[in-house]
């Protein structure tokens, strides 16, 4: 279950990083409100083009700042309850990036996600070599906590038999 949260959130990623190349725009921005807007220009400053969602009582804000994709969503006050953002590989502690580095060095580094919530801090780190592809998740002083096996099949396969 916990795998498939992981390979929901790279794939929305990527989509949400294509739809935002393409241009597409959400006219939900201009329902969200203006302190939630502002507290969002003050942590990322500088034009970006977001696509808003609400769910319930929380808003969401996705968008590509300084060439990364970023995901952070608010409460009602504008209140931060989490982020999602895409970092260089260089911007991992170093405990973090020792870990990497010595135990997966024949690994092509894919993705580096810092996930930020009210009281955690992880980071994932998607490696790949070959046909075999994991996401990392490490504790910000070096610990990997899990290491989730990503599997790969052929979309055009029939399992219907």
């Amino acid at each position: 279950m916990i795998l498939l949260r992981y390979i929901l959130l790279i794939i929305s990623v990527a989509t949400f990083s294509v739809q935002l190349q393409a241009g597409i725009n959400s006219k939900l921005r201009f329902r969200t409100p203006e302190n939630i807007i502002s507290v969002l220009d003050s942590l990322y400053p500088g034009p970006k083009d977001v696509q808003w969602s609400k769910k319930r009582k929380h808003y969401t804000a996705d968008f590509i700042y300084n060439g990364l994709n970023v995901s952070t969503t608010f409460d009602k006050n504008a209140n931060v309850l989490s982020s999602l953002e895409e970092i260089p590989f260089e911007s991992l502690p170093e405990r973090v990036q020792g870990k990497v580095k010595h135990f997966y060095e024949s690994y092509k580094v894919v993705i580096v996600l810092r996930r930020k919530s009210r009281d955690s801090l992880q980071y994932d780190i998607e490696v790949i070599k070959g046909k075999q592809q994991y996401i990392l998740n490490f504790h910000p002083k070096g610990f990997l906590i899990h290491q989730y096996e990503v599997y790969k099949f052929d979309a055009s396969t029939d399992f219907s038999n």
